[in-house]
């Protein structure tokens, strides 16, 4: 990466904004009459600008929303970069947005290099605005009204300051509510961050704040009122990026809705004016379901029709929040983002016999709770559907195209909206008498012909039931023991599985199968090799958890104390034994691994463990969780030779 040679040649670009012309008229922003040299001298004073790729001198945005129920965004960003990964992440911005119902106006976009802005302080460069069609909807015409404009700076060398300023207005049907979420911390450091929302006078507005973030600043007047935020010398977010930034950064959320059950009615009511079908259609659930006796399976039948009849096009659908496609067009035109995919199905799903009930249910990321005096989408992950009838109730997922038995648990989400009550709930794990375990022990030994053959049992509570990983009307246990056990013991293949308690806290299940050691070795040693299910804890990890990075700024959420433990007994004369696995133990102040190894006769059992403590992991504490993690990867510690 290309690098400014220390801190005096990025302090020499402040002096060359304060000074290259008269103080009076040092250069400020486009909008906002602010400082710009001001902001630079600051920088330098809280900033290593020598190790330092991009500074935000002001990142902002404004919101103002309308009586009509259109909602004008305006984005303004001055940034100063000193590195070419400066320039890949703002030098070319694209700005997506959707021309049935948005516009896109352009105020300022330029660059101060040699003691004055280019193009010019108040050009805009024909060249440097450049409309796409997003890849995505390319080949979806209904789509292709979507736009991508590329804002592209022009005399960017390094170092300089470029801002930005752009607004797009929004129009939502028949006034609808509007709600919004700004989290201070950005992806770089910031000097002066800004956010605003004005709303007419008729139109209340509630909002909540978390992480430190200020109560904002209002003022009112005969048109309306202005919440405005701000906070100054921000630390870049945190990385690797959590699912959910609220859960540790500051944040300000806000809402118009009166209450949930006003923006539940608007989101089902443009369900069901999109859910109109033809009488073919409503022949061709018939046909798929008529002979199904069983109803979770008339409704898997139907989810897999969505899935088979419409290809999944993966953009943002909120471009399109509250206007599906008519179900029939998304059906003729064999295609459809998440929102139409899911008018589809609902119109499709209430059609069967049995079921009661089609509605549209939303989920937050885990761990994080919302504020519930703050009725909006912005914190929720896509729409779901929640199918509900006699002997079914479960989660149809318009994007993927499945169906699942069982509500969303509470440890797949903290907070849950099915759009026909009052207000989300936010789930809690259980009473707490009962931990976050997942145990799993196999047993393997060679019969009178030679052959190695094993029983394996496994069980989950809380946090770790994989309730949801074998509820089904196929063949799901099965293929979760074979996955299960492949994973513990290399190569093994189940021959047969059963359940033994099937509920959403508690599952426990059973299964044998077959091991073959392949080829022995140079030295006639056959390899076992012993390793860790993906189903159990290493399934409750974030995705954000890397343990080839050895720092990180983020915390590490978990839903809940968790512990696994497995155990393996394999009968092995002792003099067959070539190499036993090491025994370890490491205990920190997150939790502790162990890897214990006895031998009882002809047996060789291998017990490990891993628990997890605590549930908000801090930056400071990562070392010792990857330590624990870590300790459990070692090959020499899952793997036995034997002849």
């Amino acid at each position: 990466m290309n690098r400014l040679n220390g801190f005096g040649q990025a302090i020499a670009l402040a002096a060359l904004v304060l000074l290259v012309v008269p103080a009076l008229a040092a250069p400020t922003s486009a909008v906002g009459d602010m400082d710009i040299g001001a902001l630079m001298e600051r920088a330098g004073e809280t900033l290593d600008l020598g190790s330092t790729d991009v500074v935000l001198l002001f990142d902002g945005r404004t919101v103002q929303v309308a009586l009509d129920g259109s909602v004008r965004t305006s984005f303004h960003q001055i940034v100063w970069i000193s590195t070419e990964l400066g320039i890949d992440e703002y030098a070319d911005l694209r700005v997506p947005w959707n021309t049935t119902n948005a516009a896109l106006e352009v105020t300022a976009l330029r660059t101060w290099m040699d003691g004055q802005w280019w193009p010019h302080e108040s050009d805009l460069s024909p060249t440097a605005m450049v409309e796409t069609v997003p890849r995505a909807v390319a080949s979806a015409d209904d789509y292709t009204t979507m736009r991508e404009t590329m804002l592209l700076h022009d005399g960017v060398e390094l170092p300089c300051i470029m801002e930005t300023v752009y607004t797009i207005t929004r129009r939502f049907p028949g006034g609808v509510g509007a709600d919004g979420l700004w989290v201070f911390h950005r992806d770089d450091p910031a000097i002066r961050v800004s956010y605003e929302v004005l709303v007419p006078a008729d139109v209340p507005l509630s909002f909540a704040v978390g992480n430190g973030a200020p109560d904002p600043v209002v003022t009112r007047d005969g048109d309306g009122a202005r919440y405005a935020w701000e906070m100054r010398d921000q630390p870049r977010l945190g990385v690797p990026h959590v699912g959910d930034a609220t859960a540790h950064a500051p944040y300000a959320c806000w809402s118009t809705w009166r209450d949930w059950s006003a923006l539940g009615a608007a989101l089902t009511t443009s369900i069901d004016v999109a859910g109109e079908l033809s009488d073919a259609l409503r022949d061709t659930v018939l046909a798929l379901t008529e002979h199904e006796t069983y109803l979770p399976a008339r409704v898997e039948a139907v989810a897999g029709l969505v899935t088979g009849s419409t290809r999944y096009i993966g953009y943002d659908a909120s471009h399109w929040a509250f206007e599906p496609r008519p179900a029939a067009r998304t059906y003729d035109s064999a295609y459809g983002h998440t929102l139409d995919r899911a008018a589809l199905a609902t119109a499709l799903l209430r059609e069967v016999a049995g079921v009661s009930s089609v509605v549209p249910v939303f989920r937050s990321v885990p761990v994080v709770a919302m504020d519930l005096d703050v009725p909006g989408l912005a914190r929720f992950g896509p729409m779901e559907l929640l199918v509900s009838g006699e002997g079914v109730r479960g989660i149809f997922d318009p994007a993927v195209g499945t169906f699942a038995e069982g509500l969303p648990d509470e440890f797949s989400a903290r907070t849950v909206w099915d759009v026909t009550e009052n207000a989300p709930k936010i789930w809690t794990l259980g009473n707490g008498a009962i931990d976050s375990v997942f145990d799993c022990s196999v047993t393997l030994e060679q019969d009178d012909g030679g052959a190695w053959t094993g029983v394996g049992r496994v069980s989950g509570a809380e946090a770790l039931s994989f309730y949801r990983s074998i509820v089904g009307v196929g063949s799901e246990t099965e293929r979760f023991c074979d996955r299960l056990a492949s994973d513990v013991v290399g190569g093994a293949e189940v021959t047969g599985s059963n359940v033994a308690v099937l509920e959403s806290g508690r599952s426990v299940a059973g299964f044998t199968f077959d091991w073959d050691p392949g080829d022995a070795d140079e030295q006639e040693r056959n390899v076992l090799t012993f390793g860790s299910p993906g189903a159990g804890l290493e399934s409750r990890l974030p995705s954000s958890v890397h343990l080839y990075e050895s720092d990180r700024t983020s915390p590490v959420l978990l839903v809940a104390p968790l512990r696994e433990t497995l155990s393996l007994r394999v009968k092995l004369p002792e003099d067959d034994v070539a190499l036993a696995p090491a025994e370890v133990d490491v205990e920190n102040g997150v939790g502790r691994f162990s890897q214990v190894v006895e031998r009882d006769g002809d047996w060789l059992v291998v017990t490990r463990s891993l628990q997890i403590n605590q549930t908000t992991i801090h930056p400071e504490w990562w070392p010792d969780l990857r330590a624990l993690l870590l300790a459990g990867e070692s090959a020499q510690a899952s793997t036995v030779l034997f002849r």
